[in-house]
């Protein structure tokens, strides 16, 4: 229960929960998709691998901006820790990849987007080439998302819960990926298992965070908003995805 002040007790759902429930079908959408579906089963080839990679890392690239600016929010700064910078572990990645098909460039360290090397804003990482540009209705559904952003810096949350809640199946399809290519231990897909046997505790801790930020009403329905688009961005990265590679 939340107590919203002295006398009284809501019985409103938790951010977190609300999240879950809102986004179950845009959530299940993405799940189904091609591209993921060859993920989870560890039938995607390298190639295909690196090219979802570097997409990801687009939209890495623009969320962990506007991640990276949130801890200078008071009421955000406890919730986003440096592990939920991710952006890096592409590079590390796509490095592996390339080590075992030379068909694949690997992405070189560049100054980010914050204006900095590495968006971790202080996790002490450089970030991976930014290059490989978002798509162009990828980019128009994620400059909605930023647009609320900028609106409301607490709206950050809606992406931060799809991209950092992924890390729960992630790590069944890195499990897959590792069995499918020959990459060494440990190597090659650390952007999908960054957190190995802590996912779980770093998972409740998270989303325990997030329930405990001061939100009015409108911001939760701003936050779900976000949420829900970042799940079709998601999405519509790998339609444009497909639609790249078979043109």
């Amino acid at each position: 229960m939340n107590h919203t002040n002295a006398g009284t007790v809501s019985t409103a759902p938790s951010l977190s929960l609300r999240l879950r429930e809102a986004t179950s079908e845009q959530h299940a959408r993405a799940e189904k998709h091609p591209i993921q579906q060859a993920l989870v089963r560890g039938a995607a080839e390298p190639a295909l691998y690196a090219a979802w990679l570097r997409d990801m890392a687009a939209l890495h690239e623009r969320f962990e901006a506007r991640l990276a600016a949130a801890r200078t929010n008071e009421a955000l700064a406890g919730v986003i820790e440096d592990h939920h910078f991710r952006l890096d572990l592409i590079g590390e990645d796509l490095k592996a990849l390339a080590a075992i098909d030379g068909s694949i460039a690997q992405s070189k360290n560049h100054a980010c987007c914050c204006g900095h090397a590495g968006c971790g804003a202080g996790a002490g990482s450089s970030a991976v080439s930014g290059a490989n540009a978002l798509r162009p209705r990828t980019l128009a559904a994620w400059n909605e998302i930023d647009s609320m952003i900028e609106r409301d810096a607490s709206a950050v949350l809606g992406p931060f819960y799809v991209l950092e809640g992924s890390t729960n199946g992630g790590r069944f399809i890195a499990m897959a990926i590792r069995k499918s290519l020959p990459l060494p231990a440990g190597a090659g897909t650390r952007y999908l298992d960054p957190h190995g046997e802590k996912i779980r505790e770093r998972w409740a801790t998270t989303k325990a965070a997030m329930d405990a930020v001061p939100l009015s009403p409108a911001q939760h329905d701003a936050i779900v908003d976000a949420a829900k688009r970042t799940f079709d961005a998601v999405t519509l990265l790998m339609d444009e995805l497909v639609a790249s590679r078979s043109a």
